[in-house]
């Protein structure tokens, strides 16, 4: 099996692949990600100096795998160790969004005075451009925002798939008002409008903002799993593979009451009202199952923005879709970080995943993936899988 190589990339063309340890993380339903490297130096190796002047936190990076690019990075971390043999550098981070998942939602950052909020008095306006008054302060400009047209995956997976779904097209995603809460920070705020819109945010590979959802209609992009047979079609898991299968957070449905309209004739029979049950996020395998005495466990939410019985049932599937990747996950470890189909394990694919030992043989979706290579220059991959349609994010607009 050969060895993938990691480059950091700056952007005077400067690169560093020369890593003992490396470690990348990558997950559909986090946008921040998490790299880490470490290299150890003598003190007369001529890296040394480069290594000082670029690697310093705050700086940007681009990541790639045997030149297929992955993802931008934020230094977050320098560490440097001085001992008799050298000195080890070791640096981490995450994607440029970690400034506003930890910094505050501002309106403007010359002026606190003023506080985030939207209104439209006449209509829906594009998320889009709500998102760009949320990030304005943090990229210096308004951000570059793009509707996933599966090409995301296709490059960061060094291999284009033939089945996906169509582009998420951006015009149909708009919002009337929203306003930051106290203590809420920028990623926060982003992250609770999109999602009720049936959406999620990650960062491209190319640092755009990219607005994306599952896509469970696409081909299966690797076969990988624990079998007797001699002959196996596909990846091996090696080591443990654990699968985990819990109520702990499900619910056996969501109830979304949403706001009762602005009419002096309504009443509260005219409160709109979601119910979603469990079975509807995956009716062979439903998050929440239990034997009659325990059956009945109910999410109830009110909703404030929900005005209508669409909204309201949007909002009950994203109740029960976000929580469900915790419901039931097969996590196991293979072999290098490129699969037997010649492409990279990328978060938000399918695979066909065989645990003959739970009489598992299913098509799941990979929620996350972690790189690792040991400093004696070993590699792996730790996938972590969730049932077909568990991760539900509500609704669309129009659909």
């Amino acid at each position: 099996m050969s060895t993938a190589r990691v480059e950091l990339a700056f952007d005077d063309g400067t690169t560093f692949s020369e890593w003992q340890s490396v470690s990348l993380r990558d997950s559909f339903v986090d946008p921040i990600g998490e790299f880490s490297v470490s290299s150890s130096l003598t003190r007369s190796n001529g890296l040394l100096k480069r290594y000082r002047q670029y690697l310093q936190k705050g700086q940007l990076v681009s990541l790639r795998i045997d030149g297929i690019p992955q993802f931008v990075g934020l230094i977050q971390t320098v560490e440097k160790t001085f001992g008799d043999g050298g000195i080890v550098f070791a640096v981490s981070g995450g994607t440029p969004l970690l400034t506003s998942y930890e910094g505050a939602a501002v309106e403007d950052p010359n002026d606190y005075s003023k506080e985030l909020s939207f209104h439209s008095e006449a209509a829906d306006v594009p998320v889009a451009d709500v998102l760009k008054r949320i990030f304005r302060p943090y990229f210096g400009a308004d951000p570059k925002i793009e509707g996933d047209d599966g090409s995301h995956i296709d490059l960061t997976s060094g291999k284009k798939r033939t089945k996906k779904a169509k582009k998420l097209t951006l015009e149909q995603l708009t919002q009337r008002d929203a306003i930051a809460h106290p203590g809420e920070t920028a990623y926060q705020l982003a992250s609770r409008i999109l999602t009720k819109l049936g959406v999620c945010l990650k960062m491209r590979w190319d640092g755009a903002l990219l607005i994306t959802r599952p896509d469970y209609d696409q081909e299966i992009s690797y076969t990988v799993g624990q079998s007797e047979k001699e002959v196996f079609p596909g990846d091996r898991f090696f080591g443990d593979i654990r699968v985990r299968d819990t109520n702990e957070g499900q619910f056996s449905e969501a109830v979304v009451r949403g706001t009762i309209p602005d009419d002096p004739e309504a009443t509260t029979a005219s409160r709109p009202v979601g119910v979603v049950k469990s079975t509807a996020i995956n009716a062979q395998r439903p998050p929440y199952r239990a034997a009659s005495y325990a059956a009945y466990k109910p999410k109830v939410i009110k909703d404030k923005s929900a005005r209508d019985a669409t909204r309201t049932g949007s909002v009950a599937k994203l109740s029960l879709g976000l929580p469900a990747t915790n419901a039931f996950t097969v996590t196991g470890t293979v072999g290098g970080w490129i699969s037997k189909s010649g492409r990279v394990w990328t978060p938000g694919t399918l695979a066909r995943v065989v645990v003959e030992m739970d009489e598992i043989d299913e098509t799941m979706f990979l929620l996350s993936r972690t790189f690792i290579q040991e400093p004696n220059g070993g590699q792996y991959t730790q996938l972590v899988f969730i049932p077909s349609g568990y991760l539900v994010l509500g609704d669309l607009p129009g659909d």
